[in-house]
């Protein structure tokens, strides 16, 4: 039981320790601070009586990284496959292009395959994310303007055979 937060710290690994929140007699919660990954036991040391509660034990997951790209644009018609090389990748990473979510096919933690969406031509910042890791650091992701050209306009509609009019 847990009269209050007072006195009660969460220890993680070692000797780091975490912010503690009093929810009732029988519940806390631990806000874990910073940590390489890897595995650390989780303990709940009163202060008055120096007891250790716990000793179980949390995984800390690799920050999501982005190492590489196959490539950073695109035609605005998307539909293209993009190969995305880094860290942390799970079964529930997203590729995220501006504000538009696309599910990813995760190969392992440092290999997905995402398809580009459509877009409007121009740069937006380009992310991966996932619920249990958040999301990495954006690059830039650049649509571009790949429409046929065509006419709507000449300044002059016809000219001489001999050439030498000139249409604008």
């Amino acid at each position: 039981n847990f009269p209050s937060s007072k006195g009660l710290i969460c220890k993680f690994g070692l000797s780091v320790f975490g912010f503690v929140t009093w929810q009732s007699s029988s519940k806390v919660f631990c806000t874990v601070p910073r940590l390489p990954p890897g595995n650390v036991t989780v303990t709940l040391i009163s202060e008055t009586d120096d007891s250790h509660k716990g000793g179980l034990s949390f995984e800390v997951l690799p920050d999501l990284e982005i190492q590489s790209l196959s490539f950073t644009s695109s035609p605005a018609s998307g539909g293209a496959v993009l190969q995305v090389t880094g860290n942390g990748f799970d079964a529930g990473t997203e590729c995220v292009f501006g504000q538009v979510k696309m599910q990813s096919v995760t190969f392992d933690q440092t290999h997905l395959s995402c398809e580009v969406p459509t877009g409007v031509p121009g740069a937006v910042p380009f992310f991966v994310q996932s619920p249990s890791r958040g999301h990495s650091s954006d690059l830039p992701f650049v649509y571009l303007d790949y429409s046929e050209p065509a006419i709507h306009w000449m300044s002059v509609s016809s000219g001489s055979a001999h050439g030498g009019t000139i249409v604008a």
